[in-house]
């Protein structure tokens, strides 16, 4: 499959599916975009901390948003060399083999319904024991995977506490899994097997990883939690290379068999997309969420302060592991800004910060889904604090664009703090990257240059190129190199991080006081 590039097709296309958006690039050999387009979800909110996607709009969307790119590419299907799907992590549905009708609608990352399971959990005598008996080997032997073990905790995030919330509540999916009829998936799972007519039921290594389910030391499924949680084993799919086949598009859906050869979650998508091949290397997408990520090689990092160990992408005999910070609300936070009136449209969020010196004394606190790493709070309340008869609302515009730079610099201090090795240079992407006043904080409190590439949705490039290197479109990761092109390098200004200190102090007087709000459970409902 890889000598003639497909009897000299040399398109591909790359498909990215976020929390609310699809986007489809077309991409020729010089990582040139032929052609896109791209469809909006609508999340569910069914309940307090409930957040889902209908299986069906999802579907309807991504075939969609592909038939246009095609369409606005003006190529045929049967022109296209491979396809790479870059998915949003952590969020799943669970599926009938024979009928192929999903038993519930997708549990996305953003939901929380599991936080009374991770606390009970958590706290659970079989934890207790896991993580003492793994403090105990880690001490004679000092092997990462028993550090790692010693301080795991379950979290909301993590797809294995919200797959035993449904399996509780949903007893017909594990009476099926028992006839072998039950099928498990994260959204690139359920997507394949719907794109290949249920030929395919697999997953890559670095969707698995998101999981907690799957050992990324081990580099297979976690025997220990599975057979802890009692999640029955039929249920999982084969977990297969990131760059490789794993099957064809049933002609049908778009025109032609077209062969799948890339698999990856988003935010590895877009580390790879921005080249960070090499130790030390990191990058930061802020789109939905913000997440940084630095590449730790061929050895998972185990952190002491909530950095999860991801891994990054598997090439054949090769594994590139990640460590990982998150803040699961960013993009989200600027929506809500437009939502309440601070502003028509978030591309104006720029021009109102830098309208005002300060934020005159106004903080807020992005926790509308918790507080991540190094925080670690799910029952933290977002909030203004600070706002006086002088406020307007370009000083609350610059406090929520500043409480999205203060969160970054958090974990990129974490990874400080923690690495073993020097950090290279800091690569931002994403759809709020787009926000100069942002980009240049971000530089300002990391002093570090930030480089921001001419294409923002590196997820949608990643795949790309991780598609393109299957079937020889690209031969090395050094050709893909020369492919990306930077836009704007933010260099960091001389004190800025001192200007800045007291104010990022009061921020965090302000975020210590929004921790812990939420004392009681999160109701529990029956579906």
């Amino acid at each position: 499959m890889s000598g003639d590039l497909l009897n000299g097709q040399k398109y591909i296309i790359a498909v990215d599916v976020g929390t609310t958006n699809v986007r489809c690039h077309i991409y020729d050999k010089q990582a040139n975009i032929k052609g896109e387009a791209q469809g909006r979800m609508e999340l569910i909110f069914p309940h307090h901390g409930w957040v889902e996607l209908n299986p069906d709009m999802l579907w309807n969307t991504f075939v969609q948003v592909v038939r246009n790119g095609i369409k606005n590419a003006g190529i045929k299907a049967k022109q296209v060399a491979c396809i790479g799907i870059s998915t949003q992590r952590g969020t799943f549905t669970n599926w009938d083999r024979e009928t192929g009708q999903p038993f519930h609608n997708f549990i996305t990352w953003k939901d929380t319904r599991a936080e009374r399971l991770c606390r009970e959990w958590n706290n659970s005598l079989q934890m207790k024991c896991l993580r003492g008996g793994a403090q105990i080997l880690h001490f004679f032997t000092r092997r990462k995977r028993f550090l790692a073990a010693s301080i795991l905790y379950f979290q909301t995030g993590m797809v294995v506490m919200r797959l035993l919330w449904i399996l509780q509540h949903i007893p017909l999916i594990r009476e099926r899994a028992v006839e072998g009829q039950a099928m498990f998936g994260t959204l690139d799972t359920w997507l394949m097997w719907k794109l290949t007519g249920g030929r395919t039921h697999a997953t890559d290594s670095s969707c698995a990883s998101i999981s907690g389910m799957y050992d990324p030391f081990q580099m297979c499924w976690a025997g220990w939690c599975i057979n802890m949680l009692n999640i029955p084993p039929s249920l999982l799919p084969v977990v297969k290379d990131t760059s490789g086949w794993f099957g064809k598009t049933t002609p049908e859906i778009f025109g032609a068999g077209i062969p799948i050869t890339a698999i990856i979650g988003d935010q590895q998508a877009s580390t790879f997309g921005e080249c960070c091949f090499e130790v030390g290397d990191v990058k930061c997408t802020i789109g939905t969420g913000a997440f940084i990520n630095i590449n730790t090689g061929d050895k998972p990092h185990a952190s002491l302060k909530g950095l999860y160990p991801v891994i990054g992408w598997k090439l054949g005999d090769s594994v590139t592991y990640l460590a990982e910070g998150s803040s699961f609300d960013a993009g989200t936070v600027l929506l809500w800004g437009q939502k309440i009136g601070l502003y028509d449209d978030v591309a104006q969020t720029n021009d109102l910060a830098n309208s005002v010196p300060n934020s005159d004394g106004v903080f807020f606190v992005p926790a509308f889904s918790g507080l991540q790493a190094p925080l670690n709070d799910n029952l933290a309340v977002s909030g203004f604090i600070g706002i006086s008869n002088r406020t307007t609302k370009a000083h609350m515009t610059r406090a929520l664009l500043e409480s999205l730079a203060f969160r970054i610099q958090q974990m990129y201090e974490v990874m400080l703090e923690e690495a073993n090795f020097q950090l290279n240079y800091l690569r931002v992407d994403g759809g709020v990257a787009n926000n100069d006043f942002l980009v240049q904080l971000i530089a300002d409190l990391t002093e570090q240059p930030v480089d921001r590439p001419k294409q923002r949705d590196m997820s949608c490039l990643g795949a790309a190129f991780l598609a393109g290197l299957a079937v020889g479109i690209w031969s090395s990761i050094e050709e893909l190199e020369e492919l990306r092109n930077e836009e704007r390098v933010f260099q960091p200004c001389d004190n800025w991080r001192d200007q800045y200190k007291d104010v990022v102090m009061t921020w965090e007087r302000a975020v210590r006081r929004c921790l812990h709000w939420y004392k009681d459970e999160i109701t529990v409902y029956s579906i």
